[in-house]
Order: C-alpha cells, then sequence, then structure tokens
C-alpha cells in the first residue's frame, strides 16, 4: 500500500508539475531555519478527508443495507394520467439500481488514495524558511503562491489565533513589509499604504518564529544593514542639503566686516555725507 501511495504522489507531482524544495534565501552560510506547519493541522487535514469519505459513501451503505430491505416486491411505474402504468418487481428494480451503483462504488474506492495524497501534499506544501537576513514562504500545489520578505523593511509582526486554532494550539504569524510608499487620498479623507505581507500558517511554535525575526532584524540594525529605505533617503537628502552658514561659524569674516563698516562711516564723515542711520 505504502509503494502505491508513494507512486501516486510521484505522478501527481509530475502532473502538477509542483517545484522541488523552494531555495533557501538570502542569508549568512549556517543561518537558515526551516519551519513547518504544526502537527496538529496534520491531524486536522486527514480527519477531514476521513468526513468526506464517509460523507461520500454514506448514502450508497444506507440504501444497500437498510433501503433495499424495505422495498415491497412490486413497484408500480409510470404516469396514471397518462395511462402508462406498469408493475416491476423489486429484483429487477435492484438490478436496475445496482446497475448505477457499482460504477459509483467503484470510482468512489478509487478516489480515496488519489485524495488521501493530496490531503498529505497539502501538509507537505507548506515552506517556511528563515535566514539572517531574509524569509521565503512557499504553500500551495495546484496554485504555488511563494513570499520573500527582506527583514531590512519589516514593519510589523502580529501572531493571530482563531478559535478553531486554539482548540489545537495552532497560530498564524503574519509578517508585514512596507514597499511601494503610501497613496494618500485627500478627498476621502484617507491614506493607503502598500504592504507586502507573509503568513506563517497553522504553526505550533509561533513565539519562536517571531522571536527569530526580532532578532534578525535588531542585529541588522545594529550593524547598520538594516537602515529601511525611508531612513537611508533621508539621510542622503541630509548629506546633499547645502548648510547655511552662519556669522559664528567665520569670525575673521565678521571682523574684517566690522573694520570696513567703521571705514566706510570714516569717509562719509570726511566728505560731509549724511550717515542714513
Amino acid at each position: 500500500m505504502n509503494a502505491l501511495l508513494v507512486r501516486i504522489r510521484v505522478w501527481i507531482l509530475e502532473v502538477l508539475r509542483v517545484p522541488s524544495e523552494p531555495q533557501a534565501p538570502a542569508g549568512s552560510p549556517g543561518s537558515l531555519r526551516v519551519f513547518r506547519a504544526g502537527a496538529s493541522y496534520s491531524r486536522i487535514l486527514f480527519w477531514g478527508w476521513v468526513g468526506k469519505q464517509f460523507l461520500l459513501i454514506l448514502p450508497f451503505v444506507f440504501w444497500i443495507g437498510f433501503g433495499m430491505r424495505f422495498l415491497p416486491e412490486e413497484m408500480t411505474l409510470g404516469s396514471r394520467r397518462k395511462g402508462n402504468l406498469r408493475k416491476v418487481s423489486t429484483a429487477q428494480f435492484r438490478e436496475w439500481l445496482l446497475m448505477f451503483e457499482v460504477p459509483f462504488i467503484a470510482l468512489g474506492l478509487l478516489q480515496m488514495p488519489f485524495t488521501y495524497v493530496l490531503m498529505r501534499l497539502r501538509y507537505e506544501q507548506h515552506w517556511y524558511m528563515v535566514t539572517d537576513r531574509s524569509l521565503r514562504i512557499r504553500e500551495g500545489i495546484t496554485t504555488v503562491r511563494e513570499t520573500t520578505l527582506g527583514f531590512a523593511n519589516i514593519q510589523n509582526i502580529a501572531v493571530n489565533q482563531n478559535p478553531f486554532q486554539r482548540l489545537f494550539g495552532l497560530s498564524n504569524v503574519e509578517v508585514k513589509s512596507a514597499g511601494g510608499g503610501s497613496v494618500g487620498h485627500q478627498a476621502q479623507g484617507q491614506s493607503l499604504e502598500s504592504w507586502h505581507t507573509a503568513v506563517f500558517r497553522n504553526v505550533d511554535n509561533p513565539e519562536e518564529i517571531r522571536d527569530l525575526i526580532l532578532r534578525h532584524q535588531r542585529a541588522l540594525r545594529e550593524t547598520g544593514l538594516g537602515d529601511t529605505e525611508e531612513h537611508r533617503l533621508s539621510e542622503s537628502r541630509t548629506a546633499t542639503t547645502p548648510s547655511v552658514a552662519t556669522p559664528a561659524d567665520h569670525p575673521d569674516d565678521l571682523e574684517a566686516a566690522r573694520e570696513l563698516l567703521a571705514e566706510t562711516r570714516r569717509l562719509r564723515e570726511a566728505f560731509g555725507v549724511p550717515s542714513r542711520e
């Protein structure tokens, strides 16, 4: 059975062209940490799959096990108004039902290993990679979503947990990074900011992930590699803006100006030019 499931898994990955393990994001060698969804999430998916299979086969089991036992020996088919009533024996009616039920039951049994493998792949295809410089998240089977964020521009890290996740000890870690600036809507009095968001879904160690990202982000800022774009632009503007000199900055020039003013006054007095002061 395991060999069959392995073959089905390989076939599904080839047909859907699911990428292999994603490459590690930018960071120092040896700093890579890989996180996965919590084990409770795997159990949730499994019991969800079991419930779907039960609902699928329940009508057939009920009908074959109980419904057919209470059928009368003969059944009347047709319309009395049209006058095409005819009696059909229950045995013949059962044969007709089996002609439709057997293919459906066979399809139901055949889909079980495929849907089981898809359920396992849904759990396995959650890649959460963290280095000392950035993070990368990849998830999905039919639609593969991949998000990469650098720690330099991360603005907010939040741990969220809905009631269902709280029951199984799971949480989401939502990481937001500012990107693209803000767009002001003066007429509506609103301000929208473009965010890039990465979510570690259904993890059982949210505090560890959050603290790891904060620690790397703090280390980047201490080394000067984690300055945000706005901070770098602010420093650039400060460096390129010409400064305005004050008299206190050049005392020699101030003394020369005073001597020039005094000489001008003496010349005015010598030629009898009235002062404007």
